[in-house]
């Protein structure tokens, strides 16, 4: 019962996150959290594959080494999620930034319209 309680919680949390400043639903919030479940998923994965080997092989009575190959492919794979994360969170970003650097520039056109000031735009 405790569980349940936690888990509609912590849906809340994230149906509550999802949204941003203006109360829409972010698509980049969502697309991070489609990513982040493949991270973990993905890790919960190779964590029982490697365990399945590891119990096979001492059963067996040997030592078990996680062979690089092995690192390697999810190291790969796992960067690769972190990099979609981070793109995504520096695109939402960049949205941000652009649109304060337009709001910003009509802010400055009517002042200089209010003022009579003639200035040329640069960048």
């Amino acid at each position: 019962m405790k569980n349940i309680k936690f888990l509609t919680k912590f849906f809340d949390s994230i149906k509550k996150s999802i949204k941003d400043h203006s109360g829409k639903e972010s698509s980049s919030r969502i697309s991070s959290y489609i990513i982040l479940a493949t991270i973990i998923l993905n890790s919960l994965i190779f964590i029982g594959i490697e365990l399945t080997n590891a119990i096979i092989v001492w059963k067996q009575g040997e030592t078990y080494v996680i062979p690089s190959e092995h690192l390697i492919i999810f190291g790969m794979i796992l960067s690769h999620h972190l990099a979609l994360l981070f793109y995504k969170t520096r695109e939402y970003k960049g949205k941000n930034e652009l649109v304060a650097q337009s709001n910003f520039s009509e802010v400055k056109e009517n002042v200089d319209k209010e003022t009579g000031k003639q200035e040329t735009k640069e960048g």
